[in-house]
This record gives structure tokens, sequence and C-alpha cells, in this order.
């Protein structure tokens, strides 16, 4: 599965993810490695996010006008320090932290990587055997 950050190339640090239980506010974050980078599940949300921030700051402005009506708008404070040119959108590709461990009657046999190999393995060995009494599964085991 790939994902994808957004990164500045002069510091080579990221955008970083909320803090927890914090969800909007996504323009008033910095590059910084307080966090873990912020993922998106694919690159039109990372661009479109990077289009607003290079923006600036997006801030909630509620008012009431001479009439006495409430009006709520968004004002955006430009960050010059933000540069097109210094930042990039980078791809990771997330790999498995599992290994799957294939067992006949619970007696580990093997291990695989992914688990369509671990199904296939077990497929395999049960027609080879072709015996009720041993029954072939597959376990994932998450790696540390």
């Amino acid at each position: 599965m790939k994902v994808y950050c957004i990164r500045q190339k002069s510091t080579g640090l990221f955008i970083p993810r909320f803090k927890t239980g914090q969800r909007r506010g996504g323009s008033h974050l910095e590059p910084s490695n307080e966090r873990e980078p912020r993922v998106f599940h694919n690159a039109l949300a990372a661009r479109a996010f990077l289009s607003s921030w290079l923006q600036g700051i997006h801030k909630h402005d509620t008012y009431i006008d001479m009439d006495g009506v409430q009006d709520d708008g968004v004002s955006i404070v430009p960050q010059p320090h933000r540069k097109k040119d210094d930042m990039e959108i980078v791809e990771f590709e997330c790999v498995s932290n599992f290994v799957y461990v294939v067992a006949g009657n619970d007696y580990p046999d093997c291990v695989f990587k992914t688990e369509t190999d671990a199904l296939a393995y077990c497929n395999q060995r049960s027609s080879e055997l072709n015996t009720p009494k041993i029954y072939w599964r597959y376990y994932a085991m998450g790696l540390k």
C-alpha cells in the first residue's frame, strides 16, 4: 500500500500528524520532528493539503454586523516563509509487520511473508497428503 507525506526539502522535516484529539487546524502545522509525519492515503489528498497549507494559516472569524446579525467567515493569514519550491510530496510503500506461520495440527512447519503464499501452501499440503487427520492452517504473527 502506498502512502504520502509532505516534506520540506531544505530541512528534511515532515508536516507532522495532528496532536492527539485534534482534528482541525492543519494550516497551523509547521514541518517538525515533534511527532510522526502526517500520512495521506493518496497523492491527490496530499496535493490538496499542500496547496491549502501554502496559502497560509486559515482563521475562523465570527463577527456581528451593524444589524446585529452574526456572520462567520474564514480569513487567511499569509505565511511568507512557506515556499512551494521548498516542499515535496514523498511516496512511501507500507510493508506488513506480519509473518504467517503455517502449521499442520498446530505443529509449525514453515513461515511466509504474505497471507496469499501461506494459504496456497496450506492448500497444497492438504491436497498432497489427502488425509483428514492433518489440518493445515496459518497464523498471522506480528513482528516487533
